[in-house]
Order: structure tokens, then C-alpha cells, then sequence
């Protein structure tokens, strides 16, 4: 099914390739509200919502920094599920600051009795990045395999009825990188987004030759940053969330603090590397 919603969405975006189209980002809780107040679902209930990434596509877009995509896929249950279970699906993208939905309509799915209800006050995505960022190196993990990046899910979701040690929602983050065999992964309470669980790899290892632990500093930061102890002889780049690069320097032997101003670039989350190093720094006015 899920492969079958992809090659819909691609179908999407294909189309609006044909016109003159903007691909605008918003928060999975923005949707939320746009089929809330379009649709009417009186009676239903939010079961699950869904953002998959794929580096190389440019119409398809997560913004790490921000917690916004151009696409989000919602499922809805009924209140009282249990007797027929059924699901109302849509995907949800915002073309030209108008949102676009696709609606799949009701479906039999029993599919959906295995979970427990997700809880109404779920925080909004736009408050993931500061909460991977606080509790967890899955981003610091993402920025230094990001050329090696399959695929990046955001996913709210209740929890299976027999899972006991997690709580009813969840805030499920899974990056897919070439060269190992399963995702990383963190998972967050929906409602307090305190961490759950994480499984990322070690990052930054201090056994690996090619790895010096620079410094940067401050963070959060305004108008610049300095970086110390870097690598020598080594190329110093700057990224954003989206892995775009905004600014390199060749060291050359220095050994000087370097300062890069940051004063023309947005709040958020960027990275900074050096040789085989990579480290995150929050930009915050």
C-alpha cells in the first residue's frame, strides 16, 4: 500500500511539473486543520500522519530545520472503530500557498484495530527539530551520511495495543542509509515530546583517525560563530537542514579560530564540517 500511495504522489507532482508551480512546506498540524475545516469528518478521528523524503527528488521535501514537508499523508478512523473498522485517507500537498488534497476515501481496514488511539494534543512537527537536536545525535548522524541518504519518515502514530513499554502516540523519525542494515531511528512522546527510544549509530567516533572534535561556539548564535580546533589542512563547509551548502574555506595550516558571519541567514538548524567531522549549530535572533 504504501509503495502504491508513492507512486500516486509521484503522479502528483509529475503533473504539476507541467505548470508553472511552487511546492510550498507546511506542518503536519497545518494539514491537519486545512481537512479538519474542508472535510467533513464529524465522527472520525486522527489515526496516523505520514512524511517520506527521498534525496533526489526535488518536488518532495523535508525541511530538518523546520519540520515542514510538501507533502504529509493523513489516515482518519472512526471514533467508534471497533465494530467495522474503516479508515478515510488523504494526501495533502500546498501548491501556489493553496493546499491540494487527494482524497482516497473509505476504505475497509481492519488493519487499524491493532493500534491504540492517538491522543488529540500531539505536539506539531515544527517542534521536532529542537527536540532531536536537544536528545539525540540522529540529525548530527544524518548531516555526516547525507550523500549516502535512501530515505528520511516522519511518522505520528498510536501505538500497537500490545506494546506496552511505549506510550499511545508517538513521534516516530527513521533515516535509511546505504551501508547499513537498519534504519536509525529515535522516538518521542506525542504530546510531551520527551525521547522514547533511540537507535542511531555511534557518530563522530574518537577512535577513527580521521575525526577531530573542533568546537564551535556561540550556539545558539546570532550574526557569527567561531570554529577552533579544527583539522589542519582541511576544508571547513557549512550546510543548512536541507544538506545545501552555504559557505566553504580551505584552513591551510591555520590554526587560528575561524569566524563565519551567519547574519544573512535565517533562524534554524545548520552544520558545520571539517575532514570527516560534522557538528550542529543553531541559529536563533
Amino acid at each position: 500500500m504504501k509503495k502504491l500511495y508513492t507512486l500516486v504522489l509521484g503522479l502528483i507532482f509529475m503533473s504539476f511539473n507541467l505548470y508553472s508551480v511552487e511546492y510550498n512546506l507546511f506542518t503536519a498540524g497545518e494539514g491537519n486543520k486545512f481537512l479538519q475545516d474542508n472535510f467533513n469528518l464529524k465522527g472520525w478521528e486522527l489515526f496516523q500522519i505520514n512524511s517520506s523524503w527521498y534525496p533526489g527528488d526535488s518536488t518532495i521535501i523535508f525541511d530538518f530545520a523546520n519540520g515542514r514537508s510538501s507533502y504529509w499523508f493523513y489516515t482518519f478512523v472512526p471514533i467508534n472503530n471497533n465494530t467495522n473498522p474503516k479508515s478515510w485517507s488523504f494526501i495533502l500537498t500546498k501548491i501556489n500557498e493553496q493546499f491540494t488534497p487527494l482524497d482516497f476515501g473509505v476504505e475497509d481496514d481492519e488493519f487499524v484495530l491493532d493500534y491504540a488511539k492517538l491522543p488529540q494534543n500531539w505536539m506539531d512537527s515544527d517542534l521536532l527539530p529542537m527536540t532531536v537536536q536537544a536528545n539525540s545525535n540522529l540529525g548530527q548522524f544524518i548531516m555526516e551520511h547525507f550523500e549516502k541518504l535512501v530515505e528520511f519518515n516522519a511518522l505520528l502514530t498510536p501505538k500497537y495495543i500490545t506494546e506496552e513499554t511505549y506510550p499511545d502516540g508517538m513521534w516516530w523519525l527513521s533515516a535509511q542509509v546505504n551501508g547499513y542494515n537498519e534504519p536509525a531511528y529515535c522516538i518521542f512522546e506525542s504530546t510531551t515530546l520527551e525521547k522514547v527510544e533511540c537507535l542511531v549509530p555511534e557518530v563522530n567516533s574518537a577512535s577513527n583517525p580521521g575525526r577531530v572534535d573542533f568546537k564551535i561556539f556561540p550556539s545558539p548564535a546570532k550574526d557569527f560563530i567561531f570554529i577552533e580546533k579544527y583539522a589542519e589542512n582541511a576544508e571547513i563547509n557549512m550546510f543548512n537542514a536541507l544538506g545545501e551548502s552555504l559557505y566553504s574555506i580551505q584552513t591551510n595550516g591555520n590554526s587560528s579560530p575561524i569566524k563565519i558571519y551567519i547574519h544573512n541567514y535565517p533562524e534554524g538548524l545548520y552544520f558545520i564540517k571539517s575532514g570527516q567531522m560534522v557538528k550542529p549549530f543553531i541559529i536563533n535572533r
